[in-house]
């Protein structure tokens, strides 16, 4: 069954994402590295301000997998530390992560 992982990004005050290089440089490297273990797609979503100027996150990438046991395989592979280790050129902020499984779509 299909499997959806975002990765959020928070936006507070002091948040430094370079929008750029995460869809430029990052996503494609995570696609590169992760569609051996079932990544099929990827998609980034800028998030606009709520009518009083807030929101909640900047952006976030959602990624579609086979199946969750996919996703676990790719997060425990050897090339999760490298995922982890190219934050630090796009954010200054840990991502927040919402998984789950697509239980409907059209």
């Amino acid at each position: 069954m299909p499997y959806i992982a975002m990765v959020a990004y928070p936006d507070t005050p002091d948040t430094n994402f370079n929008e750029k290089y995460y869809v430029e440089n990052h996503l494609p490297m995570v696609y590169e590295n992760w569609a051996q273990y079932g990544l099929l797609d990827w998609k980034v979503v800028s998030f606009d301000k709520n009518s009083d100027g807030s929101r909640t996150y900047l952006a976030a990438a959602c990624m579609t997998w086979e199946s969750a046991e996919s996703f676990n395989n790719a997060i425990a592979s050897d090339s999760m530390a490298m995922m982890v280790e190219d934050l630090k050129n796009f954010s200054n902020k840990q991502p927040v992560f919402l998984n789950g499984t697509i239980i409907g779509s059209r």
